[in-house]
């Protein structure tokens, strides 16, 4: 992908990218390889960028769905009914949460790999031929994960490990949200918990890869998925008591895998562990932008003082400021014709 500023500044219209007919022509039969779910609520504002970087995959045997979660907003409601000439959508009547939505479109697809993408993030245009490759090559393959750039509030990149242990998939998420997955990995774990309204994606990979089915894990190096990091992001808006409440939920229903890896200390960790990492993220933002806000500051400041000293050096001010003296100080009203002849001259 080759504009990767237009997306990740909103720039890009799906008319440019994709035609509506290539897809209205498509046999509903035809067997595709990978499904890819798009839960929405109230995000028409990027949901457009989502799904042109799906539609403009090299993989082209993909079917596409939108699962519109009951969104109530007008710009919203708006821009699925315009991208549904293109992609298929599936409309809530309730709003249930973004595990019920992704449940809901991953029960409708029909393809041997899944991929579930939130709608304000997007992906490389060759993430899903690069999955399917690797999916193909090993039929223990469960789960396929990209490295991750994010941006918006926050510019980092980084590459999940191929390989962990139990351990660690309790203390820490270490799968990216949206790695592909083998359709068979769902129906043998049971989906997303849809009472988990925040880390629901953490808790699925816990079920994953405790699973007796043994799933293994692997990594593509190339930074395929752009995580949008925003203020609304769930992990920036939790406070503590939030947090630890999720934690507890996830905590109970693997009871006994915590038991055995000690779950409290994972819990008081975890919890550390994610206001560090945000707090040392957002101080470096902070500190970037008010250094950026100092500099423009300064730049005002010296322009400014350069305009004052240059208009204090013209004859016009000179002459204003030698009358007004002149009329405080009646006396030296004797001396204002030689200054007067003088500013002249110099001028």
């Amino acid at each position: 992908m080759n504009n990767i500023d237009d997306f990740i500044e909103n720039k890009v219209k799906i008319s440019d990218y994709v035609n509506a007919n290539d897809f209205a022509k498509k046999d509903d039969k035809m067997r595709m390889d990978f499904s890819v779910v798009i839960p929405c609520f109230n995000s028409g504002e990027t949901l457009e960028r989502t799904v042109i970087s799906v539609l403009n995959q090299t993989l082209k045997s993909i079917e596409v769905t939108i699962v519109n979660d009951a969104s109530t907003d007008e710009q919203t409601i708006k821009k699925i009914e315009e991208l549904e000439r293109y992609v298929s959508v599936i409309h809530l009547e309730k709003n249930g949460g973004l595990s019920n939505a992704r449940n809901v479109g991953i029960k409708a697809s029909s393809s041997e790999y899944v991929l579930c993408l939130d709608s304000d993030d997007f992906i490389e245009d060759v993430y899903l031929e690069k999955a399917k490759e690797i999916f193909d090559s090993n039929d223990q393959i469960g789960v396929v994960s990209p490295s991750v750039q994010t941006f918006g509030e926050v510019d980092v990149s980084w590459m999940p490990k191929k390989n962990f242990s139990v351990d660690a998939i309790l203390s820490l998420n270490r799968v990216p949200v949206a790695s592909c997955v083998r359709k068979a990995v769902y129906d043998d774990v049971g989906g997303y918990d849809i009472n988990l309204r925040a880390y629901e994606d953490w808790e699925f990979w816990i079920k994953v890869f405790t699973s007796g089915a043994n799933w293994k894990h692997m990594v593509i190096e190339d930074k395929l998925f752009y995580y949008n990091v925003h203020s609304d992001s769930m992990q920036h808006s939790m406070s503590s008591e939030r947090m630890r409440e999720v934690l507890t939920i996830i905590f109970e229903k693997h009871k006994e895998l915590y038991k055995k890896y000690s779950g409290d200390i994972f819990l008081n960790l975890h919890i550390q562990h994610t206001f560090d990492r945000f707090e040392k993220r957002y101080k470096d933002a902070q500190l970037e932008q008010r250094n950026n806000q100092i500099k423009q500051k300064n730049d005002q400041i010296k322009q400014k003082n350069e305009y004052i000293s240059e208009l204090k050096n013209s004859a016009s001010f000179q002459l204003g400021n030698l009358f007004f003296r002149s009329v405080q100080k009646p006396y030296k009203f004797l001396t204002y014709p030689y200054n007067f002849v003088k500013i002249l001259l110099k001028k």
